[in-house]
């Protein structure tokens, strides 16, 4: 809920100032979805300094659970999760400080360990 809302305000004209709060801004559109219990996936990828993503997101880790289909459904969610979340509205020190640099984020299967919070950003 608080990276929703950390969302919500960089959308409102608050951008985000800090790796913590990116993290939780990038989190706030995933959805597990169903049947993917026990799936993880590690995502790298860069941002520009207008918050978008730069290049395509590399997957690197996956631990798949269930069927072919839920699988795909998985992997599906975490990028359509990062293509909806950016841009994200950055603030102009922070949007300078972390252009061009790799970040990793970690996604949960429903009922995973927590609530995809564990970024390595």
């Amino acid at each position: 809920m608080l990276a929703l809302v950390l969302l919500t305000a960089a959308l409102n004209g608050e951008p985000v100032a800090s790796l913590q709060e990116l993290g939780r801004a990038l989190h706030a559109c995933f959805r597990p979805p169903p049947h993917s219990a026990g799936s993880q996936m590690t995502v790298r990828f860069n941002l520009t300094r207008d918050g978008a993503v730069q290049g395509k997101p590399a997957i690197t880790y996956a631990k798949l659970q269930g069927s072919a289909e839920h699988q795909r459904a998985f992997v599906a969610a975490v990028l359509a999760s990062l293509a909806a979340c950016t841009p994200v509205a950055l603030s102009p020190s922070f949007a300078g400080a972390i252009a061009g640099r790799p970040f990793t984020l970690r996604f949960f299967g429903a009922g995973g360990a927590g609530p995809n919070r564990d970024s390595k950003i």
